[in-house]
């Protein structure tokens, strides 16, 4: 009878730790919807959040029976001898730290979503290998850092207590228990069905298959699909994903049998088999040969909107050097971008894959220029290389990178001056034209690439 009771109270605490954290996820997530509605689409209706809701649930009990795991086990074992100490303790600490950890990731969560438009995703790992100083003045300053880490800590001392309030004590006393389960083959019963009801919110279903990703997509909309998904969920799917994308056979994630011939023969719409990708790339222009540029600058303006080049905007005069550039040049309205973050897309741009979520300046095979490398084409054709960035080379090991896809010539923020006007990011644009102008002379035909910082 005892042994029994220590059980059933502690277990009782355990789902009250267990219910706090699903009304807390439910209640960021509600939060969250809250704050970006603009993005719910106009077709979706009051039942489609609620379907998001419930469906979010799911994927909140997996986590929140994490939580409750080592206390629930104390739980069991104060079936056999005492722990009822050493069960309190436990999950008081758990429940803290956990509340530290949610509260914290949850934060993190909504501006991530602001700026990337999706909950934790692979460029959460752009911090291993971007310039984390640069990253921290940026949260600092852009995100009024400091005042949100005091509010949040003043948050999480309040959900602290009022968490330790409500698993104080369990629903009902031992009188309760004796009385509505009074004999040995009751709780048995119990117990059983207890165990059973942990392993199914610990799979966060019923049936066969546990919840996974893919049941996210529960509604025909974008934005609420995006919402299922807890900030501990979103960030397991992501590292998953990364360790993957990381591993030396990654390549599987794309192709199963690991033919590369048999791709490469989709993808460029042939059946010869060739030795090497440049004879399945190799493309001839057709038409007369023209007289070749003897300078061409390529510019990749970091963050740089359309909208002033729009004719509705040219009372304002907000870019008439781009302007003039774009008449003077070659001017695309309508492009894809390669990706969504800047070495990622700038990556795809220099050497000529296309992002697949690998980070290729950091791949080995990065090492010596691709087949496909810009820079090594244009060296071929005659022109001198050169790279040039407003920032520190060090970001991203962007310098190493450059030189490693053939670039002869690379400049960084350091070359240039008006250092007075930089900030964490690099220096400004004027300086950096300055540069490029004083640097590029005439007596050799030459290809420059420009990345700028300005707009950061």
């Amino acid at each position: 009878m005892r042994n029994w009771n220590r059980f059933f109270s502690q277990w009782q605490k355990d789902l009250k730790l267990w219910l706090f954290f699903m009304g807390f996820f439910s209640v960021f997530r509600l939060i969250f919807i809250s704050i970006f509605r603009d993005q719910i689409g106009a077709g979706s209706s009051f039942i489609d959040v609620i379907a998001a809701m419930l469906n979010g649930m799911r994927f909140d009990s997996v986590i929140s029976s994490c939580i409750v795991l080592l206390p629930f086990l104390l739980s069991i074992g104060c079936s056999f001898i005492d722990l009822e100490s050493i069960a309190n303790k436990v999950r008081n600490f758990i429940g803290t730290v956990c509340i530290g950890l949610s509260t914290f990731i949850c934060l993190v969560t909504l501006t991530y979503f602001k700026e990337f438009n999706d909950q934790f995703n692979q460029f959460l790992f752009e911090f291993i290998y971007d310039d984390q100083k640069a990253i921290i003045f940026t949260l600092l300053k852009e995100y009024h850092l400091v005042p949100k880490l005091i509010a949040l800590a003043a948050l999480i001392y309040v959900l602290v207590k009022l968490m330790r309030r409500i698993i104080q004590n369990p629903f009902f006393d031992h009188g309760t228990l004796d009385k509505y389960i009074p004999a040995v083959p009751h709780r048995a019963v119990a117990f059983f069905l207890i165990l059973f009801l942990f392993v199914i919110g610990a799979r966060g279903s019923a049936g066969r298959i546990p919840v996974r990703e893919r049941s996210a997509a529960i509604t025909k909309d974008e934005f609420l699909n995006k919402t299922v998904l807890n900030p501990f969920s979103a960030l397991r799917y992501a590292t998953r994903e990364q360790i993957n994308l990381s591993k030396a056979q990654g390549i599987e994630v794309y192709l199963p049998d690991r033919d590369v011939v048999k791709a490469a023969q989709y993808v460029f719409g042939t059946t010869e088999k060739y030795g090497d990708l440049d004879r399945y790339m190799a493309r001839y222009a057709k038409g007369p040969k023209s007289v070749p540029p003897r300078h061409i600058f390529f510019i990749v303006a970091e963050s740089y909107s359309e909208w002033p080049m729009w004719d509705k905007y040219n009372s304002l005069g907000l870019a008439e050097g781009v302007k003039g550039l774009a008449e003077n040049g070659i001017f695309v309205e309508n492009f894809l971008s390669s990706s969504s973050g800047t070495m990622t897309s700038l990556s795809a741009i220099i050497s000529g894959l296309p992002d697949a979520g690998v980070i290729t300046n950091y791949r080995p095979t990065a090492a010596k220029p691709y087949p496909s490398s810009m820079a090594l084409i244009f060296k071929q054709l005659g022109y001198k290389t050169r790279f040039f960035y407003g920032g520190y080379l060090s970001w991203q090991k962007v310098g190493d990178f450059c030189k490693a896809q053939g670039f002869e010539e690379i400049y960084g923020g350091s070359y240039m001056g008006g250092w007075a006007s930089s900030n964490e990011w690099g220096l400004a644009d004027e300086y950096l034209f300055d540069f490029v102008l004083s640097t590029v002379k005439d007596d050799q035909p030459s290809f420059n690439v420009i990345l700028t910082t300005t707009f950061h």
